[in-house]
């Protein structure tokens, strides 16, 4: 139940790892769970994020009548060889991804969206990590897939979880690629003129 006193922070994602860094970060926030939006995945991959992370901000700020609030949208894709990588479709197409990305880079981009919903105002932004894989071999890659963390991931991997084991190394922040890109993140709190320590 929706209570307006205890929730100014809202997560509009249903993504179990941002919750868990939202829980981390010790913010208190509410959870709306985005339904029937079509996300796009065409066009510039970094103007494609941050439209769907607004989309998602907007969905759920309609979607609660009453109470106000900071409403947040989230949107992580995999950018490699110049093409868009969401969630796979299948196993099989997991498996290629990863055997194409083994020794490889790529970027993991989150768009984040802010938007108040008593003053209409709203921030949008994005962030990239690179990521770099170990030189993988099939049989790695087939282990991996039966841990079954991967249809639920952009590009086929957390890297919160076993997906840790086939990143070699990785260039800015460690939580975007997880869906939260907390530095940013909290500057566009601040922005908003959200205080992450202190008395709120």
């Amino acid at each position: 139940m929706w209570e307006e006193e205890n929730n100014k922070l809202i997560l509009a994602s249903a993504s179990p790892r941002r919750k868990a860094i939202l829980e981390l970060m010790g913010l208190k926030f509410a959870i709306i769970k985005p339904k029937g939006l079509q996300e796009n995945s065409k066009g510039n991959p970094y103007q494609a994020v941050e439209a769907n992370s607004e989309a998602k901000a907007v969905w759920a700020a309609e979607h609660i009548k009453s109470g106000t609030g900071l409403f947040c949208g989230f949107d992580t894709i995999v950018y490699f060889n110049n093409k868009v990588w969401g969630k796979p479709s299948s196993r099989r197409e997991a498996f290629e991804l990863l055997t194409q990305m083994s020794g490889r880079r790529h970027e993991v981009v989150t768009g984040v969206c802010i938007l108040d919903k008593a003053s209409g105002h709203r921030l949008t932004g994005h962030e990239i990590t690179a990521v770099e894989f170990r030189e993988l071999e099939e049989p790695e890659i087939g282990s991996y897939l039966k841990s079954g963390q991967v249809l639920d991931k952009a590009g086929a991997y957390n890297i919160g979880g076993r997906g840790a084991l086939l990143v070699k190394r990785i260039e800015g922040c460690f939580y975007n690629v997880m869906g939260l890109p907390v530095a940013r993140f909290i500057e566009m709190l601040k922005d908003m003129n959200y205080k992450i320590l202190g008395e709120r």
